[in-house]
């Protein structure tokens, strides 16, 4: 073979890979984007001597469902619903942005019916996203989950109780619901601040806060609200992940949707002192599908006592 003819044969070799390197990860992208739901199991144990996970709550099962966006998986999100039921969980905790600020009427009734839907497998409890906080009808989306049965947490909070024991199951609003006080102050936290301010919590019972935002984690773990878990969405994973890092490493989330760089807290589970905080990479995509490495999460946490 001529030198020319090994030259040739070189560039339709490089070629013929660059072309299969884009196909696969063409394919890669549209199933992150598209196809791909997975479950990530949690197990969290209390670090606080105070507030102990009670013994009637060992075993005790949260499935968190966040930053939904009313995407759709499976006709009438048939198959989330289905990997819900799986999870057996005493109750559902969806962590904000169930629809999108410019959602459709149709969407809209997807998210709702989706929300009736959980509401059926296990008591479910909601708090607004930023997107909420960005929907006109807001209010209207609001008095709809609580007629289909759902738990709206607006800054408060719900005891359950059993055999004699009890959790606390805290939420508070996305600050952007407070636009005009967060407009004045150029910064979120002071409007997340006041909204845990109100939250009556006892300090010696084990306290389950629903927060969207995770980057509010100092704040969280700097209040009176004792909260020994924390669960949290918003950032999406990073939108893009990794492939080589560690799968819950804090790091590996590239970019959030907002186009921070790096955030430092993405996905999985992170603790400070007594407090730990577990963020779902979220069911659906705002503005555009951007996903890569990073599947569609349900987040499941079991509690287990000391």
């Amino acid at each position: 073979m001529s030198r020319r003819n090994r030259r040739r044969s070189c560039v339709s070799v490089v070629l013929a890979g660059l072309l299969v390197l884009a196909v696969a990860v063409t394919g890669w992208f549209v199933y992150d984007n598209t196809v791909s739901l997975s479950t990530t199991r949690f197990e969290v144990t209390s670090a606080s001597k105070d507030s102990p996970v009670p013994a009637a709550f060992d075993g005790f099962t949260i499935a968190q469902v966040s930053d939904l966006h009313a995407f759709e998986h499976g006709s009438g999100n048939r198959k989330l619903i289905a990997e819900v039921q799986n999870a057996d969980p005493d109750i559902i905790a969806i962590t904000g942005d169930q629809i999108s600020a410019d959602s459709t009427p149709g969407e809209v009734e997807l998210a709702v019916q989706t929300a009736k839907d959980l509401a059926d497998v296990a008591p479910t409890y909601f708090i607004t996203g930023n997107h909420e906080a960005g929907y006109p009808q807001v209010d209207e989306f609001l008095q709809r989950l609580e007629d289909a049965g759902v738990i709206v947490l607006r800054n408060d909070v719900q005891r359950i109780e059993r055999d004699g024991e009890a959790i606390e199951i805290a939420g508070i609003d996305d600050p952007n619901m407070d636009w005009g006080t967060v407009a004045q102050h150029q910064d979120h936290t002071v409007v997340t601040r006041s909204n845990l301010a109100k939250l009556q919590t006892s300090p010696e019972t084990f306290t389950v806060l629903l927060a969207h935002r995770p980057d509010d984690f100092p704040e969280y773990t700097a209040s009176t609200v004792s909260a020994e878990l924390v669960l949290s969405g918003h950032l999406h994973g990073g939108l893009i992940r990794v492939p080589t890092a560690p799968k819950r490493d804090d790091q590996t989330g590239l970019v959030g949707p907002g186009g921070e760089v790096l955030p430092p807290y993405t996905a999985g589970m992170h603790t400070s002192g007594d407090t730990a905080m577990i963020i779902s990479r979220g069911l659906g995509n705002s503005v555009a599908p951007l996903r890569l490495n990073n599947p569609f999460e349900l987040v499941v946490v079991t509690l287990r006592a000391s």
